[in-house]
């Protein structure tokens, strides 16, 4: 069920494209989301281009993910 909301239930979409629509749908820019993974906003960026992604994610990640999409 989280996966079905992080991809907006289109497999199509990829992580970064749903990262960048629910970042845009909630107000938050990337350097706030970026805080909140104490990260840069280049990071931010390069997650949602797809140019890169941590493979580590902690539940603190996932959770910020999940109240994103609530």
């Amino acid at each position: 069920m989280f996966y079905n909301q992080l991809t907006g239930g289109d497999s199509l979409k990829t992580f970064g494209e749903r990262l960048r629509e629910l970042r845009h749908e909630n107000h938050i820019t990337g350097d706030e989301l970026g805080k909140k993974f104490n990260v840069t906003k280049t990071a931010i960026s390069y997650w949602e281009n797809g140019k890169s992604f941590s493979s580590i994610m902690s539940e603190r990640h996932y959770t910020v993910l999940y109240n994103l999409i609530q």
